[in-house]
């Protein structure tokens, strides 16, 4: 299974494990390469959000709220949707403290 994320990640599986793959261009072509294994998707779904979140340019609390708000939304639509479900009930729980 391959799960684009944006144009430089993607969530992939084989019969193993799951990876976080990171694309790479190589003179006229490009090729993703593996960067990070889990066991279960869950981990590589979070993995990966917290890999964006570090990788954004936010200044300040005001823009990191923002970057994750944004992070959250893109890997909610790239999720398949049975977990596209767990994350919008834990989205709800945590905005509702």
């Amino acid at each position: 299974m391959i799960i684009p994320i944006n144009d430089k990640y993607q969530i992939s599986s084989n019969s193993l494990e799951w990876r976080i793959d990171k694309r790479k261009t190589e003179k006229d072509h490009y090729i993703w390469v593996p960067i990070a294994f889990f066991p279960r998707f869950e981990q590589a779904a979070e993995s990966l959000g917290n890999r964006l979140i570090r990788e954004s340019n936010a200044v300040g609390v005001a823009e990191a709220m923002v970057e994750i708000k944004r992070i959250t939304s893109l890997l909610t639509l790239a999720l398949p949707s049975e977990y596209r479900l767990v994350s919008i009930e834990h989205e709800v729980r945590t905005d509702a403290n």
